[in-house]
Formats: C-alpha cells, sequence, structure tokens
C-alpha cells in the first residue's frame, strides 16, 4: 500500500498549485490516483475521481490547481501480485488564502546564480548587477538552527524565515553590514529602490485569475530608524510588458514602526495599464516615486506572508473596489433616487 502522502494527512495546502506526492509500496506493477472534493468518490474509487493510471515507480502527480477554502480526498490504488491493493483515503485542506511567498523554501541569500537562495527568485539591485544604481539590497533572515549565508537575528511574522528590505533614496551610497563577513558592502542609491520577483518562480504561478472576490495581502514590520519620505508601493507585470500604476501603502509613517503591519490590495488595483492578471510576470515592491523619483528617505523593512486571500466584501461595499467610503454612498442614493415613491 502507498505510504507517506504529502500534503501530510489533514494538513493544509497553502499553494494554488499543488503537487502530490507519496511512496509506493514494493512489488507494484501498476498505479492510479483518485482525487477529488468528494469523499464518497475517492472511497469508492469511482470513474469520476480517477485522474490517471501511472507507472509502477510513479511517486508523484500534477501540480493540480485546487481551490481556496476547499478540502480534498485522494488515494493511491496499486497493482501488486496481479490484485488491487486499494489505498488509504488521504486528505488536506487549502485555508482562505493561497501563498505567494512566505520564503521559508530559501536556503540562504546567495546570489542570482545559487540554486535555492533568496535572490536566485528575488532580484535586488546587488544581485542583478553588483554596482547597479537600484538603491535596494535584500537579505534572507533565518531563524532555523545552524543557518548560514543569512541574518539569523531579525523580525519573523509566522514560522522561521522572512525578506529583510534594506533601501536607500537619499543619492548616497549605501552601507550594508552583510552577515557573511563583509561589514564594508557598498551599492549606490537611486531615487527608488526596488526589488522584484518572476512569478513563474513562485507556487502562486502567473495566473491570478479566480473565481470569488480575493485581496493580495502583504505583512511588513518597520524599524524605529526609518526615514518616511519614500512610501512603499508594489506593482505588477504581465507577460505582454504592462506595468502596472504603483499602488502605494497609504501610511507612510508605519514603516518606521515596530510591528507587524498588514497591507490588503484589491485585484482593480493590481490590474491598471491592461495589466492582465491571467498572465502575469513579476511582481515588483520597493520605496519611493517609481514614476516620479525624487531624493527620498532611506531604511530596512522586513517582509513576510505574500498571500492571495479570499475576501468577504462587506455589504456596504457596493462597488467591490474592498472600501467602504462616498463613491459606495452615492451609489445607495442613486438607487434610493431611482426606486422612491408617494405612497398612495
Amino acid at each position: 500500500m502507498a505510504y507517506n502522502p504529502t500534503p501530510g494527512i489533514g494538513a493544509y495546502a497553502y499553494d494554488k498549485m499543488t503537487t502530490l506526492k507519496w511512496t509506493p509500496a514494493n512489488g507494484v506493477t501498476s498505479q492510479s490516483i483518485y482525487f477529488s472534493t468528494d469523499y464518497n468518490d475517492v472511497a469508492n474509487s469511482a470513474p469520476a475521481a480517477l485522474k490517471a493510471a501511472l507507472a509502477s515507480d510513479a511517486a508523484s502527480y500534477g501540480p493540480v490547481d485546487v481551490k481556496m477554502s476547499t478540502k480534498y480526498y485522494w488515494r493511491i490504488n496499486q497493482i501488486v501480485n496481479g490484485s488491487t491493493v486499494y489505498g488509504q483515503v488521504w486528505n488536506f485542506e487549502v485555508p482562505a488564502y493561497y501563498r505567494v511567498d512566505n520564503f521559508e523554501d530559501y536556503i540562504g541569500t546567495g546570489n542570482s546564480s545559487t540554486a535555492g537562495s533568496l535572490r536566485e527568485d528575488w532580484k535586488d539591485g546587488w544581485s542583478m548587477d553588483p554596482g547597479t544604481e537600484l538603491g535596494s539590497f535584500a537579505v534572507l533572515v533565518d531563524k532555523t538552527a545552524g543557518a548560514t549565508d543569512a541574518n539569523t537575528k531579525g523580525e519573523v511574522r509566522t514560522l522561521m524565515k522572512t525578506l529583510l528590505f534594506a533601501f536607500d533614496n537619499t543619492g548616497n551610497a549605501i552601507d550594508y553590514e552583510y552577515p557573511s563577513g563583509f561589514t564594508d558592502l557598498f551599492t549606490p542609491a537611486h531615487p527608488y529602490a526596488e526589488i522584484n520577483v518572476s512569478l513563474a518562480s513562485l507556487p502562486i504561478g502567473t495566473n491570478w485569475t479566480i473565481q470569488g472576490d480575493w485581496t493580495l495581502e502583504v505583512y511588513f514590520y518597520g524599524l524605529t530608524t526609518n526615514g518616511t519620505e519614500s512610501p512603499l508601493y508594489l506593482l505588477l507585470e504581465d507577460a505582454s510588458g504592462h506595468i502596472g500604476t504603483p499602488v502605494v501603502y497609504p501610511t507612510s509613517s508605519d514603516i518606521a514602526v515596530a510591528e507587524w503591519h498588514k497591507w490588503e490590495i484589491c485585484p482593480e488595483d493590481l490590474a491598471t495599464n491592461n495589466v492582465d492578471l491571467s498572465n502575469l510576470s513579476k511582481i515588483y515592491i520597493g520605496f519611493g516615486n517609481r514614476n516620479n523619483p525624487q531624493i527620498g528617505s532611506k531604511g530596512s523593512v522586513y517582509f513576510d506572508d505574500i498571500r492571495m486571500h479570499r475576501e468577504v466584501m462587506l455589504t456596504t461595499d457596493l462597488n467591490k473596489d474592498c472600501r467602504v467610503n462616498f463613491q459606495d454612498f452615492a451609489i445607495l442614493a442613486l438607487d434610493w433616487l431611482m426606486h422612491a415613491g408617494c405612497a398612495n
């Protein structure tokens, strides 16, 4: 009988595209995988739940596209000595969000050519081209025992790792204290500082069109020594090269507050300038004014738990823009005027 399932029994799966893994039993000649949201279909090995016939040595299937707030069931049936061995029915659950990045999979800070490192995916000014004028420097914070090539001190929100983003928009060179022994590492500053990641390298993938309402959640932690003249922003780029208008975090003083802040961004704000959410390329996070660069401030901010979260819209959010404001009141007032009448 197949064993050692991933996701584990009763576990949460946080990725939109989830790969199912297991260990085959000895003496297997063929396998079949059953997968469904219907327990009975899987438990009865119903044809509706049959996804594929697999080779005897197959140990994974997928990735499969899973939905938020949904429980899934699956099993592996195997042929051993000409007889069917029915596998245990396993299950996992997808919470009310997909992981974009929580930084737990990275091993060290590295550089753009270091496999598995932060900078293989997340590009800062240093990793793209040492000496480039991007004013940005990203480091992995890793509190795992025995961690190397990473800051072992710093703020983490949930698990063991975060991204530390140092920025400098003052026009002066940045002097970093890098944890691997380099104490005088200089990078030219710039009127805006930015890091980016290719979405194809992240579990969330490049297609962000899903059923239902959702928001992008970004958690960040500031330092009290940070300057606040350079606002925090985020934007998307699609595969056709359309770049969205930067979405600016509304309270710039929060980057100088030493606590975790949750930033929620609606998809409508990310899809400006014809950005196609079904065919994305990159996500950018930065500080400053990207469209009108000017001298600003410097500082360091921790980022963690970037998520696509299923949103329960407020009943008063009439135009579904993730905000309750005068625009919703105007819709309500117009509707009232359209239906107002005199009682007989």
